[in-house]
This record gives C-alpha cells, structure tokens and sequence, in this order.
C-alpha cells in the first residue's frame, strides 16, 4: 500500500498505465526536490523528495532475471516521464525469500540491472542510471508464505530524485 513520508513518496502504478498523469498530479501537490533548508542546534537540514515508483505488471518469474514481457510500454512511460523533469534513478532490485540469500541478491541485482539495460535499449540517457541494487528477499511486500507473495516480492523498484542531487 502507499505510505507517505517526508522523505519517501510511494504510490502504486494502475493497471491502465496511467503513469503520466499519476506522477504528474503527485508532482503538483510535492516538489520532487524542495530545497528548503532550516538550521537547528548548528545542524543544516535539507529536505529532499523522492519518488518510489513500483509498477504493476513488472514482477518476475522464479529464478529469472529476464525482463517480464509486456514491460515494454511502462518502461517507455517511465524513461519519459524521467526525461522530461530532468531525473535520475537508482534502479532496486527484489527476490523473494526462496533460495540461498547470496544467490538471492545477485539474482536481484540482475533483475535490476536488465531493466536499466532495457532503459538505455528503449533510448535513455545512461547519466540518468546514478546505481543499481540488489536487496535480495529483503523488504518484502507480501508474505513469502504463499505464491502470490512470493510472485509480487520478485520486482524491481524506481528511486526517482532531481538530476544532480546524490543520495
């Protein structure tokens, strides 16, 4: 589900690959980087937005790092919207908990990696990659007890910050 933070906006793609105006009506209500600064006890405090996009339709197969087919089309409204307001990514890969926790976070990093490989394919700036990660079977969304959790914990997710803010 979406949790809003101060730090971290995540929020869920529809089904109908309404991208677009889903992050552009969240872009409205939250700048993406804020730049308000304040200063307590000596201490500079930024604040900087992030957008945590996890899109449906974008889960993988056991064992598979193979970029899921029908991806196409929300990897394509990703790199634009990414395009378009001068953002960068840190791609975060995801495996579920079957299987030896080494093997899981280098499937994971794989899992990522293919989809920034598949970004640059659809015409994406490289620059605009700042990392890919694997976390392995941590952070679950679902319980690894069933297979519909363990099918959605096998994702990747988007870390979408202004370009030239590092986190």
């Amino acid at each position: 589900g979406a949790r809003v933070s101060d730090a971290i906006m995540p929020f869920p793609v529809p089904p109908t690959y309404q991208l677009s105006e889903e992050i552009a009506m969240l872009s409205k209500e939250y700048e993406i980087a804020t730049g308000v600064n304040s200063v307590v006890n000596n201490l500079e405090i930024s604040k900087v937005e992030v957008l945590l996009v996890k899109a449906k339709d974008m889960n993988f197969e056991k064992n598979s790092a193979h970029v899921p087919k029908d991806s196409e089309k929300i990897l394509q409204e990703i790199k634009d919207y990414v395009e378009s307001n001068d953002l960068v990514m840190t791609i975060v890969g995801y495996a579920d908990s079957f299987g030896r926790p080494s093997y899981n976070e280098r499937l994971s990093l794989k899992r990522a990696e293919n989809i920034g490989e598949k970004l640059v394919a659809l015409g994406m700036s490289p620059d605009r990659i700042q990392d890919t990660l694997g976390r392995g079977e941590k952070n679950p969304l679902m319980s690894n007890d069933t297979p519909e959790g363990r099918f959605e914990n096998r994702r990747v997710e988007f870390r979408l910050v202004k370009k030239g803010i590092e986190l």
